[in-house]
Order: structure tokens, then C-alpha cells, then sequence
């Protein structure tokens, strides 16, 4: 075998499985997003003897603070959200995006957001910039709705 055709196939070998491993996390970040408001529900910290749910994702599961208020915030939100919640456990969409959405999305608008969340997260992140909780995608939102820290940051 030649030197190319070993690297094509080493090439494909750790394709396939960061496919894979990809594929593993999606799944991995859609049972935390449903087990993480479970475990605030019944009080999963107090088994150990710890102080909060997030004092329990930092040294339990190690994520950093803010991580974990995160988490237990989209876990929460996921609860009201079934649409979006059913297309991250199907690996349709990533954490990183539902995290945008749930700033947003209200069980009125579920579907429009999640399908919105189908996109890359810079997308998400633009469509949900300056919206507020039960605007849509699509909802334009007027200058002045936008912060005066935010146009003081744009050039003319």
C-alpha cells in the first residue's frame, strides 16, 4: 500500500469516527439537558451533602460554574419546550444552539424557533440577538429596541 493510500485510509478511519463521536455527544448533551432538571426536581445534591444543584454539577459532574447555571437553566426551559427538547434528543439540534433558543422561545413558539435552531449556532445567535421571550425568528426588531451599549459599539 502506498504512502497516500495509508493516509487516505487513516483519513477516513478518523472520519468515521468523529462522525461517531459527534454523534455520541448530541446524545450525551440531550440526557443532561433532560436529567439535570430531574435532578433539581427531587434534589439530587442533597445526596451528598452538597449545598445546590449547581455546587453539585461543578464537583460532581465538573463543569465550571457558569456552565453549570447554564445547563440547569436549558434543562429547565427544555421542560416547556417539547418540540425543542424532542429534536435535541434526536440529535437535530446541538446545546449550543438550544441555549440561544430558550432565551426566546415560549411553548407558543416552539416549533418556529426550533426549526430556527436547526442552523449553525453563529445563526441562532444572530436570529436571536435583540429578541425577547415569544418573538419569532422573523420578528424585526426596531433600533431602538436594541441596547444603547450595543449602538455605541457600531462605527458610522
Amino acid at each position: 500500500m502506498s504512502n497516500g493510500a495509508r493516509l487516505r485510509q487513516e483519513q477516513e478511519t478518523c472520519h468515521a469516527m468523529l462522525v461517531e463521536l459527534g454523534k455520541g455527544r448530541l446524545a450525551s448533551d440531550a440526557r443532561l439537558a433532560h436529567w439535570i432538571p430531574r435532578g433539581a426536581r427531587v434534589g439530587v445534591h442533597r445526596v451528598i451533602a452538597m449545598g445546590s444543584l449547581v455546587d453539585y454539577l461543578v464537583e460532581v459532574v465538573g463543569m465550571d460554574e457558569h456552565t453549570a447555571q447554564e445547563w440547569k437553566r436549558v434543562g429547565t426551559a427544555l421542560g416547556t419546550l417539547p418540540i425543542l427538547a424532542g429534536a435535541m434528543e434526536r440529535g437535530e439540534v446541538r446545546f449550543s444552539a438550544a441555549k440561544e433558543v430558550t432565551r426566546v422561545a415560549t411553548p407558543q413558539t416552539d416549533g418556529e424557533w426550533t426549526e430556527a435552531a436547526r442552523q449553525s449556532y453563529r445563526a441562532v445567535q444572530k436570529l436571536v440577538r435583540f429578541k425577547k421571550p415569544g418573538d419569532l425568528p422573523t420578528t424585526v426588531v426596531q433600533p431602538e429596541a436594541r441596547s444603547s451599549r450595543s449602538r455605541a459599539c457600531v462605527r458610522t
